[in-house]
């Protein structure tokens, strides 16, 4: 069983958008070409926190140069 802790790192879609003010199109669009994993647990889908952010400072640092 999960800890709490492990759960709460886990984010829907709408706590995505808005943690990174990015459109729900985005979201998808790095879902679908497999650079964010997703998790389903029913009818629902949810991200890792932790996996947004290391795409996030991945992209960052590729395009600072």
């Amino acid at each position: 069983m999960k800890s709490k802790n492990q759960l709460s790192e886990l984010m829907r879609i709408e706590e995505v958008m808005k943690h990174f003010s990015i459109s729900r199109t985005s979201v998808w669009r790095m879902e679908k070409n497999h650079n964010l994993p997703s998790v389903k647990i029913g009818s629902m889908k949810f991200f890792k926190k932790d996996d947004l952010e290391k795409l996030i400072n991945k992209n960052y640092t590729t395009h600072l140069y």
